[in-house]
């Protein structure tokens, strides 16, 4: 009778290459892990960029708010209260109803009050109302 002995095949992989084709995993592993999170992360943010106007368009002068880190709500360099600045920006929109909203917003003023703020604005039925910073703070809101 035959006696069937199992063949060794190929010689066996040495244990430097084994060590060296379980990194090669790892970091193929890796590479694909950060290409989808790449993919499907959203960036969270504001773009605050206005379109420029036109050839021959004019440019209209934006009506300003200012937002004092202390407090107070602006208008045309006088302090407004937040009450009559819905009256006030409807009699503006009223003489010039394409000028673009601005509100300047010193460092240091509370979000709600931005906030309220724009709710009025919203209420006179504009659409364009822009947002700036600055970084200088007011004399006027002593």
């Amino acid at each position: 009778m035959r006696s069937f002995r199992r063949s060794q095949g190929p010689d066996p992989v040495s244990p430097s290459l084994e060590t060296m084709m379980a990194l090669v995993c790892v970091v193929f592993v890796l590479l694909l892990f950060f290409i989808v999170r790449l993919n499907f992360t959203k960036q969270a943010g504001i773009d605050l960029v206005g379109p420029a106007p036109g050839p021959g368009e004019n440019r209209l002068d934006p009506l300003v708010i200012r937002v004092s880190s202390a407090g107070t709500v602006h208008w045309r360099g006088a302090r407004i209260d937040l009450s009559s600045l819905r009256h006030a920006i409807e009699d503006a929109r009223f003489i010039s109803p394409r000028a673009p909203l601005v509100v300047m917003v010193e460092t240091g003023a509370r979000a709600s009050l931005v906030v309220r703020v724009v709710d009025q604005l919203k209420l006179t039925g504009a659409t364009d109302i822009r947002l700036t910073m600055t970084m200088e703070e007011s004399s006027e809101a002593s």
